[in-house]
């Protein structure tokens, strides 16, 4: 149920593509972390599969049309605040499992949680992982991960989802935001029980946004003219 999101920025000083991991959570609706536009979006788009290869074709699963950051997250912050998180909107129907988000008290809740999200390697190529058994730290807003993260529980998974297992069906309690460069801390994740009322508004397009904020992706939906803009090579063709 789990995809990447391949993000084109405004600001190109963080770097020409920005990688994120999302889930959907109703056909044309997904979640991930408000810091993978970070640097604005002049284009993203949807990418499927177990492994991403920029040499090889990967499934498009769709064009991002508009993002709806929390208005609570901090771009320029460091550290997640327990509020970094976006809902996406996009052009067609996700062809991929529906994940429901629980807003609960999970506090009481004996199950083994567990994160999702895609790992970069050398050769531009990325692999989705799952870090099972999962035992972070729990505050009134996130969850705190590990500061040395093992080889099965990647750091640069920003956007990630942590599930959990409730009534024997995975369900979204978390979305991850991102470690550090150097992969020595895990990151943690912004739990969604404190923003019920952003994930209704993002998802019915009603939500204010900061003054300065676009919802709507500045580059429209045309990837090779989005990638002239950086003076690139032209998009991958699909």
């Amino acid at each position: 149920s789990t995809f990447m999101i391949r993000v084109l920025p405004v600001d190109t000083s963080l770097g020409a593509e920005i990688f994120c991991t999302g889930v959907a959570l109703q056909p044309k609706i997904a979640i991930t972390s408000a810091s993978c536009f970070r640097a604005g979006v002049r284009y993203a788009e949807i990418l499927s599969g177990p492994d991403i290869s920029f040499f090889n074709n990967n499934p498009r699963l769709g064009v991002v049309t508009e993002v709806y950051s929390h208005r609570a997250y901090e771009f320029g912050a460091p550290v997640n605040n327990g509020a970094d998180l976006a809902i996406v909107h996009v052009d067609q129907q996700l062809v991929v499992p529906i994940v429901q988000p629980y807003v609960g008290d999970f506090s009481d809740i004996q199950t083994t949680l567990y994160r999702i999200g895609y790992s970069p390697n050398e050769d531009l190529e990325f692999r989705r992982q799952v870090s099972f058994g999962l035992n972070p730290v729990i505050a009134q807003d996130i969850l705190s991960f590990s500061q040395m993260p093992s080889d099965n529980e990647p750091c640069l998974i920003q956007g990630g989802p942590v599930l959990a297992l409730i009534d024997n069906q995975p369900s979204l309690i978390a979305v991850s935001s991102r470690g550090n460069e150097s992969c020595t801390v895990g990151g943690n994740a912004s739990l969604l029980k404190n923003s019920i009322s952003f994930l209704n508004d993002a998802a019915m397009k009603v939500y204010q946004l900061k003054d300065g904020q676009q919802a709507q992706v500045q580059g429209g939906l045309n990837c090779s003219e989005a990638f002239k803009c950086y003076e690139l090579a032209a998009c991958l063709t699909y």
